[in-house]
């Protein structure tokens, strides 16, 4: 993946002086993508580390076939997000890394693109897309192995409990609202996860780092509040409504 360092010229004023600052901006390239079509089927492996670039051992590594719709537009397009695609589960196969991060695993003839996603607890997913077809759609000899790299995450646990001689039951929901960094002092990014719950304790994995406020509410009308500081790995918090 390339870096496309872009130089700005901007004119100034400092103290009344007019003063002329550049300012280089670093862009990634987007990724590459992958060339649907006819695809023979065979075998994909690769390897699954952190950003680190240790091997991360017991990671799952899915891959699903997609294809635009209607099927008849799928031959000769370059696939580069998962939201323009349609998938068919019954091609879908998961493997887990072995104790070395590698996976290796055998893929059935689809029409379209193969899209790989591989997650592993306290670590951020990553999704990636693969073709056994170059951009002329002619097989490839040697299929590019498909590696992942994963950022650390936040796991969090929160373990329920009634306050003393309180009743009921603890069913409900909850949201975690993250609230993100300041960009220049103009405002913050915000990002929520919801979900429920039924029983003493629930899980959110692969959270952000940062800053964040949870709400938590039963279905008879108990609820709990605290911000909490998201930090990467597993973070246990106690909640008594």
């Amino acid at each position: 993946m390339r870096a496309r360092v872009l130089v700005l010229l901007a004119c100034l004023f400092l103290g009344g002086v007019p003063a002329v600052v550049f300012f280089t901006i670093t862009r990634t390239a987007a990724r590459d993508g992958a060339w649907s079509g006819a695809q023979p089927g065979g075998v994909v492996r690769g390897v699954v580390r952190d950003t680190a670039g240790r091997t991360l051992a017991g990671a799952l590594v899915e891959i699903r076939a997609g294809h635009w719709a209607p099927k008849s537009k799928t031959s000769g397009r370059r696939v580069q997000a998962s939201e323009d695609l349609a998938f068919d589960e019954t091609h879908t196969v998961r493997v887990e890394t072995g104790p070395d991060g590698l996976y290796e695993v055998a893929v059935d003839p689809v029409e379209g693109v193969y899209v790989l996603c591989a997650s592993l607890a306290e670590h951020e997913s990553s999704e990636r897309f693969f073709s056994f077809l170059d951009a002329e759609r002619t097989v490839l000899a040697v299929p590019p192995p498909v590696n992942f790299a994963l950022p650390r995450s936040v796991r969090l646990v929160v373990e329920l409990e009634l306050k003393s001689g309180g009743g009921g039951e603890l069913r409900g929901g909850y949201q975690l609202e993250h609230r993100g960094t300041r960009w220049w002092g103009l405002g913050t990014t915000t990002r929520i996860w919801t979900g429920s719950f039924d029983g003493g304790a629930f899980t959110v994995d692969r959270l952000v780092p940062g800053e964040a406020h949870l709400s938590i509410s039963t279905l008879d009308g108990r609820r709990f509040e605290s911000d909490v500081e998201l930090a990467v790995g597993t973070l246990t918090l106690r909640a008594r409504l």
